[in-house]
């Protein structure tokens, strides 16, 4: 990405093709900022197998490859600038990506087109060549660690290569846009002028985002969006600026706004005389003069900085900027071509003009801006039209849209488990299952407001609050999500040796916290690892036991929990809130006595909220009725030893689970009578059950 105003580096990375490549000193924030988010947000999530310093190693990877592919991006803009006859700087990493610092400007729409889109086309090629490599080694048992590296650094190429085609000053794409423009109006000031409010109003809107992303409680992504946006309406501005500046300079040469008599210095003139009687008009530099020649030019900044006990010593010789270290340009050259060389790597602020070998004059900013006072306006310039306007209020919509994630959360059906595929028993005589036990799982998707919008109004998915959805995925329940527990399957397969007359035996030593959901009425009062003994005295020997007693008392209850927490046992008040504790719990020292051997491949997801149906399933299999008779069932909630069903802390809502089970082919659905008429749906049998034997005689009575 090129912008108008220099980014001043401040450390030299390395050169290649002879184009220095710096760095700013807020690109190692940008780097350690984009690395933690990968290594806390990102990889834990998608790869929870890998662990913490594995995260941590791809993430610092892949920050490293971005970083890298930002280079080849803004290499790629210098090289094909220089091929157009474009000088190159060189090139800035700084906090918000990277900087190519091409001096002069395109004078031609296709060689601007060529230049702007070449940065692009090699971060998609890039993201290409990542992707294949991820797919392919992923055929060929490529370790997750790597896979997830080569896939992320795809990824986030299409994302660079996506952001800088947006068309809006100055990003590739707004300059891909003015070439297009100015091709067809044959007017640069009106093209600069559409790009570059199309980089104000995208920046605007931006900023916009980023402070609804803070109050949304994403401060960092706010943050970083803002100061982006700040950024490009800043840079936005000063190419608007800068192209009415050559607007009005055009047609004017070198040799019309020089200063043809500047006034001269003779090389050996103190530099205290200079610095009290500097020749007249007083200007930033002057020529010096020595043996009939130019020698230099001398900044007048320059001598009085000479301290004033050498300042009558030391002649202006000593203090002047060699002739071969000040630019010089033609006298016929185009004066906006020559403000270029006013500022960047010439250390005077000035060029010298010359004519046939021979120096005619000099010329400064202050040259410039007189030209400019006497130059006309912009008046005559091409006005943006009102379809550029609709185009660029268009574009700032879809991108604030595609960028914002409003509080709500898409509702859609997750793929069916089928839980009897999932379940051996051996030791005991079965009757195969003649059907299907599903989970309706449904799955809770934070989005863009773009896709959050086509959501609420296409059918077969739905829009609810964000905080719901973040309820759903703490507790990991019928809503899809984590597998389900080697608890959750225990209880299952006790609960269905006892509905078919068998012994079971499950013990525990108390209720372990898992976790604590954000917010909930446990958060800030109990933490992961400890164990809950007793409720108001009453022991808990299971996590079953602790549900039962929290779903038996009412919002604003408080029990008195005791807890064994770091070898001690303490006496914790909890309120009860309207979504009960807030808690994931499991039993310590579980242990089960079952007259059979149960496996489960572990394939399922669904959580405790997928208990119900494997209780199902195993039944099925341990009866001699055939209790599914040929259907697709789906069930939903959670069972403990003794056969009660009951939803979970956080169970999705019986409409959702409806949805997911029609999707899934099922023609009955179980669930907890408490969701029973909430899951009623045209073409679905809905059974609300209160015990594991209910359910097996509902089904069983019903075809």
């Amino acid at each position: 990405m090129g912008t108008p105003g220099r980014v001043k580096p401040t450390l030299r990375l390395l050169r290649l093709r002879g184009i220095p490549v710096d760095a700013h000193w807020t690109w190692p924030v940008a780097f350690a900022v984009v690395a933690w988010t990968l290594a806390v947000s990102v990889f834990p999530s998608a790869y929870p197998g890998v662990g913490g310093p594995g995260h941590a190693l791809m993430a610092i990877v892949t920050t490293g490859i971005l970083f890298g592919s930002v280079v080849l991006h803004e290499l790629a803009h210098a090289v094909v600038a220089r091929r157009q006859g474009l000088e190159v700087e060189g090139i800035c990493l700084w906090l918000l990506g990277g900087v190519s610092d091409v001096g002069g400007r395109p004078h031609s729409p296709g060689q601007e087109f060529r230049v702007a889109a070449s940065g692009p086309a090699v971060s998609l090629a890039l993201a290409a060549i990542l992707g294949f490599a991820g797919a392919w080694g992923e055929g060929r048992g490529l370790p997750d660690a790597v896979h997830g590296v080569l896939e992320y650094a795809a990824r986030l190429n299409v994302v660079v290569a996506a952001f800088n085609l947006i068309p809006a000053l100055p990003l590739d794409g707004g300059r891909i846009l003015r070439s297009w423009l100015w091709h067809r109006q044959h007017d640069l000031l009106a093209a600069t002028r559409s790009g570059a409010r199309a980089g104000q109003a995208f920046g605007v809107t931006l900023v916009v985002v980023g402070v609804l992303d803070v109050l949304a409680g994403a401060t960092l992504l706010g943050v970083w969006l803002a100061v982006l946006g700040g950024f490009l309406v800043r840079a936005a501005s000063s190419e608007l600026a800068e192209a009415r500046t050559r607007h009005r300079l055009d047609g004017l040469t070198a040799a019309d706004v020089m200063a043809s008599d500047p006034g001269v210095v003779l090389n050996d003139t103190p530099v205290s005389r200079l610095v009290q009687h500097p020749p007249a008009p007083v200007r930033t530099g002057y020529p010096v003069l020595g043996g009939g020649r130019l020698l230099g030019v001398i900044v007048l900044d320059d001598a009085r900085r000479v301290p004033a006990d050498e300042a009558d010593l030391r002649p202006v010789e000593d203090v002047m900027t060699p002739l071969d270290d000040v630019p010089m340009v033609d006298a016929d050259a185009a004066v906006v071509d020559v403000v270029d060389r006013l500022n960047g790597t010439n250390p005077t602020g000035q060029v010298v003009v010359v004519a046939d070998g021979m120096v005619v004059g000099i010329l400064d900013e202050a040259d410039v801006a007189g030209a400019l006072d006497r130059a006309p306006g912009t008046a005559g310039a091409r006005a943006v039209g009102v379809r550029a306007w609709a185009v660029v209020a268009g574009l700032c919509v879809l991108a604030g849209a595609a960028l914002y994630r409003p509080p709500y959360a898409i509702v859609s059906a997750g793929p069916p488990a089928d839980v009897a595929a999932d379940v051996t028993v051996a030791g005991i005589t079965v009757t195969p299952v003649n059907g299907r036990y599903v989970v309706p799982t449904v799955t809770y998707r934070r989005s863009n407001a773009l896709a959050t919008v086509l959501a609420a109004v296409r059918g077969g998915e739905r829009v609810v609050p964000a905080d719901r959805a973040d309820d759903q995925a703490e507790a990991g329940t019928g809503a899809g999500g984590p597998g389900v527990s080697r608890e959750a399957r225990i209880l299952a397969a006790a609960a269905a040796a006892l509905s078919q007359n068998l012994p079971a035996t499950v013990t525990g030593t108390g209720a372990r916290v898992a976790a604590v959901r954000p917010g909930s009425a446990a958060a800030g009062v109990l933490r992961p690892g400890d164990v809950i003994l007793a409720v108001d005295s009453r022991p808990v020997s299971q996590s079953a036991l602790l549900a039962e007693m929290v779903r038996a008392g009412t919002p604003g209850t408080v029990l008195s929990l005791s807890v064994e927490r770091g070898g001690r046992v303490e006496a914790i008040p909890v309120t009860i809130a309207a979504g009960g504790l807030g808690l994931t719990v499991e039993t310590r020292d579980l242990a089960v006595e079952l007259p059979f051997e149960v496996r489960f491949e572990g394939r399922v997801a669904g959580g405790p909220g997928a208990g119900l149906a494997y209780a199902l399933a195993i039944a099925d299999l341990l009866s001699s009725t055939d209790v599914a008779q040929g259907r697709t069932i789906a069930a939903a909630g959670a069972v403990d030893a003794d056969g009660h069903v009951v939803p979970v802390d956080g169970l999705a809502d019986p409409a959702a689970l409806a949805g997911a089970a029609a999707d899934a082919g099922a023609t009955v659905l179980v669930v907890p009578v408490e969701l029973a008429d909430g899951a009623r749906r045209d073409g679905l049998q809905v059974q609300g059950v209160e015990s594991l034997a209910r359910a097996l005689e509902a089904l069983s009575t019903t075809v």
